[in-house]
């Protein structure tokens, strides 16, 4: 008898073993699987609270830069202007006060030249006279500059003398003289500031010998109770778009000045900047049509419906700009001057790119840890409870 139960004990063991190591195997699986699902799902909330909360600092990050951007633009349009007005109130109190007088043209002569020496980012030193005459300073270059002098004699003439910046002072190298139909009191900076009786804008004046995009302040002089002539002081705006050319928006971003009549101010675009020379102004259209940067800029305003004269606040925003779903942040800052815009593009890659890479590389293999780390764990636990088992089978 004892040993018929033996035998049924040896044979039943292995029956009874069986399917307890498959419910202990089966145990630990579930434990690892939930595990991992809940080491993954929290890596994965964790990674999208990271993100989300990278594109807010992202979004701070170029709003900070738009400012500095535009604080730099701002700065640098404010000195042209103070210099430019400072420069008109200057000539005006020289003639106003007697110290020279209009009619002197020698003195006259080395007044403008002097003058447009001392301010470099000036164009145009110039005195419309009450006949229709004209004389001026104009700057060509960073050495050079012509004096321009209209006579209304019969027939009018212009003269032009061509003068080179030298270590001993102006050289004059050429000398031209021509007819000319040029009237200075047909002209719209000098109506507008007679009509003013102040200072008064200008854009795109029209100016003798020159063909050059620029906006003037002009205002009256003067003397003796009576019209002694226009003083007009113009900034040629391809030295905006030069300057612009210098200033780094974000790593492959741009730029543009735009005015509220829907023209191109300034821009760093080279075609832009040659177009200015030659006294032309780029419409938005167009500038948008070359700089495919600054056409998702355009393609804003023009779907939204916003005018450059609504603007009145800073303004930044992320629009999905091409087919690519690529982002871009589009700011847009008033520049306190002429009614004036700074419109800015920054491709939202050029911060965003680094961030996702990082968030990859960090993801990735924390991800690979933890998953190796719970399967060892759970191989670990398997063996012990397998172990168990075995130890404690009966005899």
């Amino acid at each position: 008898m004892p040993s018929s139960r033996s035998a049924v004990e040896t044979i039943a063991a292995p029956a009874v073993r069986a399917p307890r190591w498959r419910r202990g195997f089966g145990l630990v699986a579930a434990l690892s699987a939930l595990v991992v699902s809940t080491v993954a799902c929290t890596a994965l909330i964790i990674h999208l609270s990271w993100s989300w909360t990278a594109q807010q600092n992202v979004a701070d990050v170029v709003d900070q830069l738009n400012a500095q951007i535009a604080g730099s633009v701002r700065r640098e349009l404010q000195g042209l202007v103070a210099a430019t007005l400072s420069l008109q109130e200057a000539v005006r109190s020289i003639f106003a006060e007697g110290a020279l007088m209009p009619t002197e043209p020698e003195k006259r002569a080395v007044l403008f030249l002097s003058l447009l020496r001392s301010q470099p980012g000036v164009s145009w030193v110039s005195l419309g006279l009450p006949d229709g005459g004209f004389v001026g300073a104009q700057r060509q270059g960073e050495h050079e500059i012509d004096l321009v002098e209209v006579e209304r004699r019969a027939p009018p003439v212009l003269h032009v003398d061509h003068y080179r910046q030298t270590t001993d002072g102006m050289l004059l190298r050429a000398r031209e003289t021509m007819a000319t139909d040029y009237d200075a009191r047909a002209e719209d900076w000098f109506r507008r500031a007679v009509e003013a009786r102040g200072p008064h804008w200008t854009q795109l004046p029209h100016l003798p010998n020159s063909a050059r995009n620029a906006i003037t302040t002009a205002t009256p002089l003067v003397v003796g109770g009576e019209l002694a002539g226009i003083v007009n002081i113009a900034i040629e705006v391809d030295r905006l778009s030069r300057f612009l050319t210098g200033v780094r928006i974000g790593r492959t971003g741009s730029a543009a000045i735009l005015d509220p009549s829907g023209y191109v101010v300034a821009s760093p675009d080279a075609d832009t900047i040659r177009l200015q020379e030659g006294h032309e102004t780029p419409t938005i259209e167009a500038l948008a049509a070359r700089d495919a940067m600054f056409r998702i800029a355009a393609d804003y305003l023009k779907r939204t419906g916003l005018e450059v004269t609504g603007i009145t606040q800073p303004m930044q925003m992320m629009v999905s700009g091409d087919p690519g779903g690529r982002d871009y942040f589009i700011a847009l800052t008033p520049l306190d001057f002429q009614g004036w815009i700074l419109a800015t593009v920054i491709p939202a890659d050029d911060f965003l790119a680094r961030i996702s890479s990082a968030s990859h590389c960090c993801a990735s293999p924390g991800s690979c840890v933890t998953s190796r780390a719970s399967s060892s764990s759970a191989f670990s636990r398997s063996r012990r409870h397998c172990a168990n088992s075995t130890i404690s089978r009966p005899r």
